[in-house]
């Protein structure tokens, strides 16, 4: 059985995360490594909604993780906040964590009066599609054509 959990900067899954936020998207900050990934992580283990830091969880070991950031891509510094670090170890996919971790940081997001939330994915759109995210562009960002996405909570839904 998988559970999400909100991470305190004390967690014991925090290292395990910052080896795979570092593995998977360290590229996009040259000059980082797994130390300074897990003390950014820390940082963004708030009580607040934004930023905080999730994992999945079965049996007590991470399996995936999500973040709320309030800001995942400097070219739109208007825009905020964003769902981020999305991550399922290759064994746990296609079982409905990532849907499962979506759906929980948009809730925690939407229940706190947030009623906007964006991502960028470079191959993932399919996923959030299925998820109610819709395409707001593509542009490119650290050397690869992302899609920014978007979803806005019942509340502040266009008519």
């Amino acid at each position: 059985m998988n559970e999400v959990v909100r991470l305190t900067p004390e967690h014991d899954a925090l290292p395990v995360l910052a080896h795979w936020h570092f593995v998977q998207w360290g590229y996009l900050r040259p000059g980082t490594n797994c130390t300074l990934t897990l003390a950014e992580l820390r940082r963004e283990c708030t009580s607040q909604v934004v930023p905080s830091t999730y994992a999945a969880m079965i049996d007590g070991q991470p399996v995936g993780s999500v973040q709320l950031l309030a800001y995942d891509m400097d070219l739109r510094p208007e825009w905020s906040p964003w769902l981020a670090s999305v991550f399922v170890v290759p064994q746990y996919r296609r079982r409905g964590i990532a849907s499962q971790l979506v759906r929980h940081a948009e809730k925690v997001a939407f229940s706190t009066g947030i009623d906007t939330l964006y991502l960028y994915t470079p191959d993932q759109q399919t996923l959030y599609e299925r998820l109610g995210w819709r395409r707001l562009e593509n542009v490119g960002w650290c050397g690869e054509r992302v899609t920014v996405m978007v979803k806005q909570s019942r509340q502040g839904e266009q008519p």
